[in-house]
């Protein structure tokens, strides 16, 4: 396996799971209790936006990785979290589906869960068909 590939795979966030929200699958990512706790301190009490953006990371090899970006208007607050899209696919999926992200801790044991509304879903699905196509090696497109 090539050194660059290793390293992404140690960078992966382990906390990439699904939760139920009105009826749906939505993306969620798991954070430690102390981040999480420090996040929502720091943007609870106002009126605050929070931009997402996705980065993809290919290979040609049929290997994805994309960085999910959360910043928030509020605490200057900007956190990274590195996906592997072909274990993962599904949370991309549920993210273009729902145009939701929810942020929960891991110590919640389904309490507290943060809902962040995407404002463009339609760039959603787009970034899922790239996604997918960069899942597929280079010699079978």
């Amino acid at each position: 396996m090539p050194d660059d590939l290793t390293g992404l795979l140690e960078k992966v966030h382990a906390g990439i799971t699904s939760i139920e929200f009105r009826g749906r699958q939505a993306p969620c990512i798991i954070l430690d209790g102390p981040k999480y706790d420090a996040m929502m301190a720091a943007v609870v009490g106002g009126a605050f936006s929070v931009n997402t953006s996705l980065d993809l990371l290919q290979d040609g090899l049929g290997n994805a990785f994309v960085w999910v970006e959360i910043k928030f208007s509020k605490g200057g607050i900007s956190e990274k979290f590195l996906v592997n899209a072909k274990t993962d696919l599904a949370f991309f999926e549920r993210l273009a589906e729902a145009g939701m992200l929810a942020l929960s801790s891991e110590s919640g044991g389904g309490g507290s869960i943060f809902m962040v509304q995407l404002p463009n879903p339609e760039k959603t699905k787009d970034a899922l068909a790239m996604i997918k196509d960069a899942l597929v090696p280079a010699g079978r497109r």
